[in-house]
C-alpha cells in the first residue's frame, strides 16, 4: 500500500513446470524468504478492508514489516 492508500494485487498459483504457460498468464519467480499469508474472504469491492487490516492494524502491532 502506498502513502495514498493505493495498492496492487496479483492472484498467484504455485507451478512446478513453466514450459506451457497459457497466453493470458505470466511467470513470476518469488525468491525464498519468510512471508506472511493472509486470506481475503469476500468480494473484490471489500479487498481494501483486508489491506487496511494488514497495514494499519496487524503490521504495526507485530514484529514484521512490509518490504
Amino acid at each position: 500500500m502506498d502513502k495514498e492508500g493505493n495498492f496492487e494485487y496479483i492472484a498467484c498459483v504455485p507451478a512446478r513446470h513453466f514450459e506451457k504457460i497459457p497466453e493470458n498468464m505470466v511467470k513470476k519467480e518469488i525468491s525464498q524468504s519468510k512471508y506472511l499469508v493472509f486470506t481475503h474472504i469476500g468480494s473484490l469491492e471489500t479487498l481494501h478492508d483486508t489491506f487496511d487490516f494488514i497495514y494499519n492494524r496487524y503490521l504495526p502491532n507485530s514484529e514484521y514489516e512490509a518490504k
